[in-house]
């Protein structure tokens, strides 16, 4: 989820909608990743099946505040979404990467959550 910065905010004056993008990322760039938290997921899962859980939840729809923050507080969402969903097995892993969410890297200190918002 990016902010779009042009989609004026219904939820958040000031803020921007969210665009939501599914690519994929060549393993070679997993490399220059600063923190990688593993999610294992139910046997047999596609990709549109958490694009589908997303969209039924209507959590596409999300805006970002004015400076285009909210991008961690989303993904801490969906992640707890599929694993209430059960799409994601391993709730350890859940946890781990729900701490990971609060942590500025490379820096490694506290970074609290910017909270954005849903629409509808």
């Amino acid at each position: 989820m990016t902010p779009s910065y042009i989609v004026p905010a219904t939820v958040d004056p000031g803020g921007s909608k969210g665009i939501l993008i599914v690519s994929h990322v060549d393993d070679t760039r997993l490399g220059m990743a600063t923190k990688i938290v593993r999610l294992d997921v139910r046997g047999g899962l596609k990709v549109r099946d958490f694009t589908n859980t997303i969209v039924r939840e209507k959590r596409h729809l999300y805006e970002f505040d004015e400076p285009g923050q909210g991008c961690r507080f989303w993904v801490h969402h969906q992640i707890g979404l599929f694993w209430d969903k059960g799409l994601v097995v391993d709730g350890g892993q859940v946890e781990e990467a729900r701490r990971a969410l609060l942590v500025m890297y490379p820096e490694m200190v506290e970074y609290r959550l910017v909270v954005g918002g849903y629409y509808s």
